[in-house]
């Protein structure tokens, strides 16, 4: 039972680890500016490159990627 507690435990740990993300947007020229997210879970850092993506778009520059 306890070796069950400690995996369970383990994974959660990993599951709620935060890091550091950028999301690189291309600006419609080729050039890419990157923007960072810090200390953020990897849903929610996609999150929130997916509404920069939305908005880098709608000014004329192309899709932006989470790296």
């Amino acid at each position: 039972m306890k070796k069950i507690f400690a995996a369970v435990a383990i994974v959660a740990l990993f599951a709620s680890c935060k890091k550091d993300y950028t999301c690189d947007c291309n600006d419609g020229t080729g050039v890419i500016d990157s923007t960072p997210i810090k200390d953020a879970k990897k849903a929610d850092a996609q999150e929130a490159c997916d509404a920069l993506s939305t908005l880098n778009v709608a000014f004329g520059g192309g899709a932006c990627t989470l790296n």
